[in-house]
């Protein structure tokens, strides 16, 4: 944490930055996933908070948008005097900066969000299955409890957004006070909790929140038999499996006699460097096996879910081609 101090005519305002000072956890989260994530916000350089104290308040008539992602509030709202009051409510309501309110600090503050009618209570030592609502900041998670404070609204304001919420009352998500944007979340806890927070941290900083991973193998729950007959699979050495739809239209095996090349639809199974001799080797639908060193060294493929990989033949185990007979009808 680092205080800037800014000299406004006779005013002084001091205010505190704080920045996110370690990487994020990123334990458990698919490598595609984290490809599509901000790096900055992988690197804990972002989000970035300023903190607005009592003192501070007077110095936002003249100064009122401060470098910072998120502003969080650092005052008690009793001690206000009426003129503190006042230009911290036109403040919020004018949208210079972004108000981030984590926890219980809803409570402490919603006399300031009138125009929102919030109230919530805190509920303490305890952890809360909400309804996670169809938004994107919850993709790829399900066991994610809200720890500490339930939030309610006797109204809901124009336009806001819930990301999860318990009956009647929301545990995160966002709404508006004027032009300002207020945003709200609690202490999360639970396996998905780090996939959840660095998908909400690239919803409330405007940045596309990543795509769901790639879940689907050839024959597992997630597929029926029929279905994965429709598709590729290949192995890795690694333990994975991906399914989807081979893109390269041959494959060219080198014997120790000849160069044989062959029509992807004519291959059954590629093995990469079976048997004791460290060879590869291609079977063929009409039943005939060719050993050798397989040339091609990296393989496309189209996955279910649409994107298209590329793998190094290095990471390969084994590919099996799918039935002939769906070759008839391309995935979409």
């Amino acid at each position: 944490m680092h205080a800037t101090a800014i000299a406004l005519g006779s005013a002084l305002i001091l205010i505190s930055t704080l920045q996110i000072s370690q990487a994020a956890d990123t334990d458990g989260i698919p490598p595609e996933v984290l490809k599509q994530m901000d790096p900055d916000i992988l690197a804990g350089k972002r989000p970035s908070f300023a903190e607005v104290s009592q003192g501070d308040i007077f110095g936002l008539r003249e100064k009122p948008k401060l470098d910072a992602d998120f502003v969080r509030l650092n005052f008690d709202v009793d001690l206000l005097s009426t003129v503190q009051r006042e230009i911290v409510e036109k403040w919020i309501r004018s949208g210079a900066n972004r108000i981030l309110l984590q926890g219980s600090a809803i409570n402490m503050y919603v006399s300031l969000l009138a125009p929102a009618k919030a109230s919530g209570f805190g509920l303490k030592d305890q952890r809360y299955q909400f309804e996670l609502q169809r938004h994107p900041v919850n993709t790829d998670c399900k066991e994610v409890l809200f720890y500490g404070t339930k939030y309610g609204f006797y109204s809901w304001p124009q336009g806001a957004t819930v990301i999860a919420k318990f009956n009647d009352w929301a545990a995160c998500g966002s709404f508006k006070v004027g032009e300002g944007d207020i945003v709200f979340y609690p202490v999360v806890t639970g396996n998905d909790s780090r996939r959840w927070m660095l998908n909400f941290w690239h919803w409330a900083l405007g940045l596309p929140v990543p795509g769901a991973a790639e879940t689907s193998t050839a024959g597992g729950s997630s597929m029926t038999l029929s279905e994965a007959a429709k598709y590729d699979s290949i192995a890795l050495k690694n333990g994975d499996t991906i399914t989807g739809v081979i893109l390269n239209g041959s494959f060219t095996i080198k014997t120790s006699y000849a160069e044989l090349a062959f029509e992807r639809a004519k291959i059954e199974k590629i093995v990469y460097e079976g048997a004791g001799a460290n060879l590869d080797a291609i079977t063929l639908r009409v039943g005939d096996k060719i050993s050798g060193v397989v040339k091609e060294q990296k393989v496309q493929i189209k996955l279910v879910a649409g994107q298209t990989s590329e793998i190094d033949k290095d990471k390969i185990k084994s590919i099996q081609m799918r039935k002939v007979e769906a070759e008839q009808k391309p995935v979409q």
